[in-house]
């Protein structure tokens, strides 16, 4: 797919955006981010947290009732925070190896408990907290409290990481300067911090 900036008469204060390990696509405020390019990433807030999401284009206002609420205005599925940043990636792929982890975890316990269901993906957010477990088909009853135990086990981890211990709290007094007691002393504060910041928005 080629990458080209959005024509200007597409623009509008919408955007289109797949989300989630499903794709799903949804219509996203922008707020002050402009001159996305298709199938640039960006951070974006949704009814589940803080997801990283793929443009895909400009979304038409509409008031004609086919797209929106009884008063005319438009239905939105969340709002775009920002373009993704190197910190942003950094945090990404630390939170998706986790989910793989849990992942593997996950289906050999179902092995060793010779469970039928069957484990599609498991699906982090950017938030540092949460973890989404797919599964093909609805689980048994009976097996459903053991496998939220193990839900509960991989949550934990995820929020107990370094990561989102720093996404969090941050990385504590003299963050960015000569002073950091927790090796971020650069200019401008560690990574993760400005992560943290800049979901806060």
């Amino acid at each position: 797919m080629t990458i080209t900036e959005m024509p200007a008469a597409e623009l509008s204060t919408s955007i289109l955006l797949r989300v989630g390990l499903l794709g799903q696509v949804g219509r996203f405020s922008l707020g002050d981010v402009g001159g996305l390019r298709r199938g640039e990433r960006v951070v974006c807030r949704t009814r589940r947290g803080i997801e990283v999401a793929v443009a895909l284009g400009g979304a038409r206002e509409s008031h004609d009732g086919s797209i929106g609420d009884s008063d005319g205005s438009v239905e939105r599925d969340g709002h775009v925070l920002r373009r993704t940043t190197p910190e942003d990636e950094l945090l990404w792929g630390h939170l998706r190896q986790l989910g793989e982890e849990a992942f593997q975890s996950c289906v050999a316990w179902l092995q060793e408990q010779s469970v039928t269901a069957t484990l599609l993906e498991v699906e982090p957010l950017l938030d540092g907290r949460t973890l989404y477990f797919h599964f093909l088909s609805n689980v048994e009853d009976t097996v459903q409290q053991q496998l939220d135990a193990l839900v509960a086990i991989y949550e934990n981890r995820v929020r107990e990481s370094k990561f989102a211990k720093l996404l969090e709290h941050g990385c504590g007094p003299g963050c960015g300067t000569a002073k950091a007691k927790n090796g971020c002393g650069s200019r401008g504060g560690c990574a993760v911090c400005k992560v943290a910041a800049a979901c806060t928005k």
